[in-house]
């Protein structure tokens, strides 16, 4: 049987009230790539629902909830984040284990987008989360180590469970430690997800399950336009342009980025065509200071993504400043993402042709300076005055 894989979360029910609730993911072998069931609620929040709706697009997905009728439900933030990119890279059915398999819940890349949130809040949310993992019986549950001081603030008995850093446990002593049926909270840093794959022997998922594309997927006109200002504003001949877009846009579905609501100022920077869309890329691409305002989803961090893009093809430096870790490295793990997705998909054009010209244009385009994009939170503040490009996101 699939193993599923957990993420605790608050949703709200149809009655009105908030739920705390414990969310699962399993590979439904033998479909087409696509979210299950089919009676999903209303997809609302794209912060929720957009990690699930990518990795849907390359995998069969099934999405459900212990003790609740997931249609029941509605769901918000950006809690499914992490445990979505694990699912996506590794195979958590081959999992090393004699017995059962093991029972994991992952709450990394889940911190609060507000820091004005108490502490008061955060520690009475995670031990909601944590007596998720202990009534469902987790044999691991996989925390950022910023969330160490909420745990210190719990009233949970910590008889019931232990922690453990990801970092220096090693692999005999965990499989011990959990024998002893006790809750393990790992707490995890950078590269978390390799690390963890190899403390539980999981390999990374084969091309033929992490390309599960429907044949007849076509490019849509609401596919987001990032991707295709970064082509536009690179230098190069026409020859350099078409192997670009061959990069970009090949094997069926373009490379691209999250959604955002539709006919909000980034909406008609992104999406526009060329002559409706040039009047809002003049103000976003111009040398003048610019103020963005909006809601949730409107696209802003999407924007702020487009104009690092536009000045790493200038040869400019940019500046990134986030008012929380969590939100530089989502916004970090998004440009590691496409870089992976882009020398994936040169290397098979490379494959396909019998060259090597792709791979080695996008190791130019992306390794002339290690230090052209610097992502920080606004405390390391001495570099700013000497760079060109600034971008303070939902300051």
């Amino acid at each position: 049987m699939p193993t599923p894989l957990y993420f605790p979360t608050v949703a709200k029910a149809n009655s009105g009230g908030s739920e705390s609730v414990l969310c699962s993911l399993t590979l439904k072998r033998g479909e087409k790539p696509g979210l299950f069931p089919q009676d999903l609620p209303e997809k609302t929040d794209d912060r929720f629902w957009q990690p699930l709706l990518r990795v849907a697009k390359r995998l069969p997905i099934e999405l459900n909830a212990r003790g609740f009728n997931i249609s029941e439900l509605r769901f918000s933030g950006p809690s499914a984040t992490g445990c979505v990119s694990f699912f996506e890279k590794y195979d958590v059915d081959a999992m090393e284990d004699g017995g059962d398999p093991l029972q994991i819940a992952i709450s990394v890349r889940s911190a609060y987008d507000d820091d004005g949130v108490d502490k008061a809040k955060r520690v009475s949310d995670m031990e909601a989360k944590v007596k998720l993992c202990l009534r469902y019986e987790m044999d691991l549950f996989v925390l950022s180590k910023e969330n160490k001081p909420d745990l210190e603030g719990m009233t949970i008995v910590k008889e019931e469970y232990e922690t453990l850093d990801l970092d220096t446990v090693r692999k005999k002593d965990l499989q011990r430690r959990i024998r002893e049926k006790k809750l393990l909270i790992l707490l995890a840093a950078r590269d978390w997800e390799k690390k963890l794959a190899d403390l539980l022997g999981l390999r990374e998922r084969d091309d033929s399950q992490r390309s599960m594309l429907s044949a007849t997927e076509e490019i849509t006109t609401q596919q987001p336009r990032l991707y295709d200002l970064f082509l536009a504003a690179l230098a190069g001949d026409e020859e350099e342009q078409r192997m670009l877009h061959k990069i970009f846009h090949g094997g069926g579905k373009s490379l691209g980025d999250a959604g955002m609501s539709r006919d909000t100022f980034p909406w008609k920077v992104m999406h526009e065509q060329d002559e409706e869309g040039k009047p809002y890329r003049d103000i976003v691409f111009g040398d003048s200071s610019l103020v963005l305002s909006g809601s949730t989803s409107t696209g802003k961090t999407t924007l702020a993504k487009a104009l690092m893009l536009h000045a790493l093809a200038q040869g400019k430096q940019t500046v990134y400043i986030a008012p929380t870790r969590a939100l530089v490295y989502e916004v970090y793990q998004d440009f590691c993402d496409l870089l992976e997705s882009l020398r994936a998909r040169a290397k098979d054009l490379d494959k396909d042709e019998g060259k090597g010209e792709y791979r080695q244009l996008i190791e130019d385009l992306v390794t002339a300076d290690d230090s052209r994009f610097v992502l920080s939170t606004g405390e390391k503040n001495e570099r700013l005055c000497h760079n060109k490009w600034l971008i303070f996101d939902e300051k």
